[in-house]
């Protein structure tokens, strides 16, 4: 996936940058637990994401509103992912910084 997935590099390096950021700033391991599970989350669904792009890739070369369905799904699995990302960590340095 790394070297085919543009997308899976942007969201594995961002997942590292937020797990090296989680080490210093969580409290304990509780808390870092929670701020680095979205991380996971999200490189575990783009790589679901696309792997079912590539298979619907493999069965056929030819428009058909399944096989777009089946892409418009995974990538918003992944939107999802994404955006319950951005909402646990903007939850958290928002209370970091209102403290």
């Amino acid at each position: 996936a790394w070297a085919e997935e543009s997308a899976f590099r942007q969201i594995a390096i961002l997942a590292l940058f937020c797990i090296t950021l989680a080490s210093y700033l969580a409290k304990d391991f509780l808390e870092w637990g929670l701020l680095i599970l979205p991380c996971f989350l999200s490189v575990v669904v783009e790589l679901i994401n696309s792997s079912i792009e590539k298979a619907v890739d493999f069965t056929s070369t030819e428009f058909h509103p399944l096989a777009k369905k089946a892409k418009d799904m995974a990538s918003a699995a992944q939107l999802i992912g994404l955006i319950f990302w951005a909402f646990v960590w903007g939850r958290y340095l928002l209370t970091l910084y209102l403290k």
